[in-house]
């Protein structure tokens, strides 16, 4: 089925993924987690979703950072961690390396196929996807580091994107990464 832009955005959530499912092959099947959301599942393989926040409390302030690991509908792993004095910026950095370096072997020897890390961060996101050049020097090691493990990620067959997801607007992932990074800031 062949569908043109127009007709794309007129339909509603629900027709969008009846079609998603008529289209399904034995190795491209789509599983229904809930109402309001789909997983997709390559070739038997799901996706590990990383929804990362950094806080600073003053900016800069006492740090923290923290991540939720997620594979379909279920949390596989809660991390967070006191990161001292720093910018939220360099929080949220930090969380995105941690979730990533914290997940590297999980992802490199296991049955996922992609690794979607959400961060609510538009300067990580922008930098990361190569939109924005990383002008702070502070945070040029947390970037090498981001772009260092999301390769060795990419040399074994997984790949890794970055997505922004907007602060504070109900995502339940999103908000608990929030409060375990605030949580590590003021402990």
């Amino acid at each position: 089925m062949d569908f043109t832009k127009e007709q794309l955005t007129e339909m509603t959530k629900e027709q969008l993924i009846q079609c998603i499912l008529d289209l399904q092959t034995p190795s491209n099947k789509i599983s229904q987690v809930s109402d309001a959301e789909t997983t997709l599942v390559t070739d038997g393989l799901l996706d590990i979703e990383l929804y990362t926040d950094g806080s600073s409390i003053g900016n800069p302030g006492p740090g923290g950072a923290g991540f939720v690991a997620v594979s379909g509908s279920e949390i596989m792993e809660e991390c967070s961690q006191n990161l001292g004095r720093c910018t939220n910026n360099f929080a949220e950095y930090s969380a995105v390396v941690a979730a990533l370096e914290y997940y590297y072997d999980t992802v490199t020897h296991s049955n996922f196929k992609n690794v979607i890390v959400y961060t609510d961060s538009m300067l990580v996101v922008n930098q990361v996807n190569g939109v924005w050049k990383v002008k702070n020097k502070a945070l040029l090691d947390l970037y090498s580091k981001v772009v260092s493990v999301k390769s060795d990620i990419q040399k074994v067959g997984k790949s890794v994107t970055f997505k922004h997801v907007k602060a504070h607007c109900g995502n339940v992932y999103n908000e608990r990464a929030d409060t375990l990074a605030n949580t590590a800031a003021r402990s």
